[in-house]
């Protein structure tokens, strides 16, 4: 309101809001690790993090070994998804299916023997199961007269699992009226050996322990005081021991408390809190300081009672492994490269039904985003296995406007396997997805030798490393993107690093002077038969970036007025934010009419949409082609000027 002479100063919106463009090199490693958050994606951003979180390099896990790659060639964020198996019953398919009764790991002690006579029209047959023990028989069940007809009172489901003696190891299921197969063993007349050896029998696979938290009750007098449960689940809480100190005067309610971490006998890590207090409601109070600050443990205190002391306060300073007590319980589940984890795989990695498990959690990190997944793991899986899970990570990384990277195991680690080995697990014309060979030969700290790799992770990094430098359009290749801490496992000549190209496969090289270098930036639809517009990388993971950046920055224009004023301001913005990346080098061209265009008006917006709600708006950008074959032409000319 006006009520004086003078001067009135207004501000006045003018109608900018700055698109960010989101982040281009995140990457996403969804594997089995020694510990940390399971099914959830959890943030880290160097190796020292990913130590503390996750346990650091394990044999078992091989994306441990990607994600050090990662980041010693320039990676900067990770996202960790842990994932794990709970209990598995071992067991074994045949015409009778033979299962171990009650899951875990014990189950693979059982084996079984079918014995008969081999007749033909058969229908009778003796059952032999053993439980064996590092080579020693510990337990035996046999059930003799058993029928394959289900209407025969002595039919072998009934009589083994319900029947007045049943067995105490396994369950069986027959297929009806099929006499299954007896042991190939045989006496002297030519009858089933009534006494197999345990070579000869057919062993139950697949079960596996739960996995599950170790975990120390602390008593006072017999009685609880204070739980304390490892942080995360997983054997590696059996390494973490306790002490309390106190100087044991009745009715104290303050106490000190040691945790510490031993591998073997060697101490790892420890944390101590002191004068922590039985008294809920007290700021000192046991369990709300433990669970806030402690990186190993969470903990349940009972109101109150005061955990009887190890040792006294003055004995802390020399307190050793022996006077502290251990942890007990933690399981990891089915492990990598056993059979229970080969079966459970591709429900732990992609089942679309749990949103806890497997690749869903990646789904659950909005607004931040992962740019390039990585599954390391999965290559060594069955083939059939492989390329179920590869198609659902595929279709996330659509979802999520991300690129994956495949790898290739050591069976595939060859030039005459390696297009056979991607199209036997449909790696083949996907426009966000890429491949690089060979495989990589790092250092192995736990042995003090060498250990062969597929590429994934340090070619990750390497991506990290130049957009850094150059910018998500300038391709991860060439002499910039030389390997850190590997070597590729095999050489190859310029011919056959052409074979591999042409046919949309990356090369890893080792060239002179430069060393170990990425020597290919196509995707896996890069083939030259297939000639498509996604054929190089850069130009791939350049378009990711401006769909999600102008998806992220465009969500203010939901619900505004749909007529020519908003038109502008997105026009305005958009076009902002692309003049930015222009001035940077992203696009070809010498002038903003030649790199890029942006429209949003009444050509591309007609009413029916506007009465729709809908707003169109179309981007167009001329991409920066790598210099993949760079030409020399040499001419001679007669005479001197």
């Amino acid at each position: 309101m006006f009520t004086y002479p003078g001067v009135y100063v207004e501000e006045l919106p003018g109608g900018a809001r700055p698109i960010a463009g989101v982040a281009t090199s995140d990457a996403a490693f969804v594997d089995w690790f020694a510990r940390g958050p399971t099914n959830v994606a959890t943030r880290v951003t160097s190796w020292p993090d990913f130590e503390r979180t996750f346990g650091g390099l394990d044999a078992s896990s091989t994306s441990s070994w990607h994600i050090r790659q990662f980041f010693l060639n320039g990676g900067g964020r990770a996202w960790i998804v842990r994932i794990g198996f709970g209990s598995l019953t071992a067991a074994a398919e045949q015409p009778l299916a033979v299962t171990a009764l009650g899951s875990g790991a014990q189950g693979n002690e059982i084996r079984f023997a079918v014995l008969h006579d081999n007749s033909v029209g058969g229908t009778t047959f003796e059952l032999l199961v053993r439980r064996y023990v590092a080579g020693v028989s510990v337990d035996e069940q046999r059930h003799s007269g058993l029928s394959i007809n289900s209407a025969d009172p002595n039919y072998a489901d009934t009589v083994v699992n319900t029947g007045n003696a049943p067995s105490t190891m396994v369950r069986v299921q027959t297929t009806n009226g099929v006499r299954p197969a007896r042991i190939n063993a045989t006496n002297s007349n030519n009858e089933a050996n009534g006494n197999p050896t345990e070579a000869e029998m057919t062993p139950l696979t697949g079960g596996a322990d739960p996995i599950g938290a170790a975990a120390l009750n602390l008593q006072n007098a017999g009685a609880p005081a204070l739980a304390l449960t490892a942080a995360s689940p997983g054997s590696w809480g059996r390494r973490l021991h306790a002490a309390v100190a106190h100087d044991s005067a009745a009715n104290g309610t303050t106490y000190d408390l040691i945790l510490r971490e031993y591998d073997g006998n060697r101490l790892v890590a420890g944390e101590a809190y002191s004068g922590l207090s039985t008294v809920q409601g007290d700021p000192r109070f046991a369990a709300a300081i433990i669970n806030r600050d402690s990186q190993f443990v969470t903990a349940t205190q009972v109101d109150g009672v005061r955990p009887d002391a190890q040792v006294t306060p003055a004995a802390v300073g020399v307190l050793a492994q022996a006077d502290m007590t251990p942890f007990t319980g933690g399981g990891d589940g089915a492990l990598p490269g056993t059979d229970a984890w080969s079966n459970r795989a591709q429900a732990a990695f992609t089942d679309v039904n749990d949103a806890t498990l497997g690749l869903e959690a990646l789904n659950r990190i909005e607004p931040e985003v992962f740019n390039i997944l990585c599954l390391p793991a999965v290559a060594e899986l069955p083939q059939t296995t492989a390329a179920a899970i590869y198609a659902d990570a595929y279709g996330l990384c659509r979802e999520r406007r991300a690129v994956l990277l495949a790898d290739i195991a050591e069976d595939g680690d060859r030039r005459d396997r390696v297009i056979g080995w991607l199209t036997d697990r449909n790696l083949t014309n996907l426009e966000n997805a890429a491949v690089f060979f060979p495989r990589v030969e790092v250092a192995n700290p736990l042995t003090g030798g060498t250990l062969r790799i597929s590429s994934s992770g340090t070619v990750a990094g390497i991506m990290a490393r130049i957009d850094g430098s150059r910018g998500v359009w300038k391709a991860s290749a060439g002499v910039e993107a030389g390997l850190r801490g590997g070597t590729p496992t095999s050489s190859l000549t310029d011919l056959q690093n052409g074979e591999l190209n042409v046919r949309g496969i990356n090369v890893i090289r080792s060239l002179p002077v430069y060393g170990s270098v990425v020597w290919g930036a196509r995707t896996l639809a890069g083939a030259d038969a297939a000639a498509s517009e996604w054929k190089y990388l850069p130009i791939r993971r350049l378009a990711l970036f401006l769909e999600e950046s102008l998806r992220q920055g465009l969500t203010w224009v939901v619900f505004e007025p749909n007529d020519e004023p908003l038109w502008g301001q997105i026009r305005l913005n958009v076009e902002s934010f692309m003049q930015g990346l222009f001035q940077r080098g992203a696009f070809a061209g010498t002038s903003p009419r030649q790199a890029y265009y942006v429209l949003c008006d009444r050509s591309n917006n007609p009413q029916g949409d506007v009465n729709l709600g809908i707003v169109n708006i179309e981007i167009g950008f001329a991409p920066l082609r790598p210099a993949e074959f760079v030409v020399l032409k040499l001419r001679q000319i007669a005479g001197q000027p």
